[in-house]
Parts: structure tokens; sequence; C-alpha cells
């Protein structure tokens, strides 16, 4: 219970960094949201993962590397945003491709930092160890996802224009 309790913090606060991405706010404030989300991330996973003191002694290293990777990530995700908000009015079809084609490679590159990061981390732990650790790193990225995904509006789509045989009829 008091995990969830912690997620639900969590997801206010990531709900917060997320609508700050989308109306553009001050990168200073953006970066401090983002660094008390990450702070919260971490106690999460700790308080989840009921680290031994020699799990925790391997498992730390290898977590920060993951969130420096997550957050290189999380930069192309913000910049796609802010691409995605700013051609929003005027969507072409060449834009809608591409902003959909760089959100794909950013889903591939997370699965892979994902599936490589559960690789190392269950190098060094149990196997029901390493599974909790993806379980949870799993979750808290569907909370975020499904946050942002809530806040960003769907592409609009215009009307097809009528047809010049149906105007000459009316």
């Amino acid at each position: 219970r008091t995990l969830i309790r912690d997620m639900k913090k969590f997801l206010t606060i990531a709900v917060l960094a997320a609508t700050c991405t989308v109306v553009q706010a001050q990168e200073s404030w953006l970066n401090v949201l983002r660094s008390d989300v990450r702070t919260q991330v971490a106690a999460l996973m700790e308080v989840a993962m009921e680290f031994s003191d020699e799990e925790a002694e391997v498992f730390w290293p290898l977590y920060r590397e993951f969130e420096l990777e997550s957050s290189k990530l999380a930069d192309q995700r913000i910049a796609l945003i802010k691409d995605y908000a700013e051609n929003f009015d005027a969507m072409t079809d060449e834009k809608s491709d591409e902003i959909i084609k760089s959100a794909q490679k950013l889903t591939s590159k997370r699965h892979d930092l994902n599936k490589d990061t559960y690789k190392k981390v269950r190098k060094v732990l149990s196997g029901p160890r390493a599974a909790r650790f993806y379980q949870v790193q799993n979750q808290i990225q569907m909370l975020i996802d499904l946050q942002i995904a809530s806040e960003l509006p769907l592409v609009e789509v215009p009307e097809p224009a009528p047809d010049a045989e149906s105007e000459g009829m009316e």
C-alpha cells in the first residue's frame, strides 16, 4: 500500500512534468521537476526492491547507468513533443510521418535499453529479483507514458473537401 501511495505521488509529479513539457515551461523549471521525478523513481525502486546491502551495492551503479541513458531518451522525447506542439495547428502529411517515425524509433530505443539493462541486472541479481526490477521499471514507465498520452491532444484530421459534383446537385 505504501508503494501504491508512493506511485500515486510520483504520478502527480509526472503529471506536472508532462504538462510543463506540453506548454513549454521554462527549461529550469522543467529540469527541477525532472530531477524530482528521478529522485522519486529511485525512492520507489528502493522500496519496491527491498535490497540487501550486497544487492544494493551491485544494483545501484547499473541503475545509475540506466537512468543516464533513460534521461537522454527523455530529452529526445521532450524535443519530439515540442516539435509536435509547434506543428499541431498545421500538421502536414510529411510532418505527421516524421513525428510518428521518430516516436517509433524512440520506443524501439527504450525497449532495447530496458532489455539490455535487464540482462545486466540479471547477471548480478537472482532471476526473481531481476524480474521485480523489470516489473517495477515497466510500471513506472507505463504510468509516465499514460500521463503524457492523456495530456497530448490527438492530431486533427481535416474534413474532406466536398466533391464538385455533390456541390452542383444542391
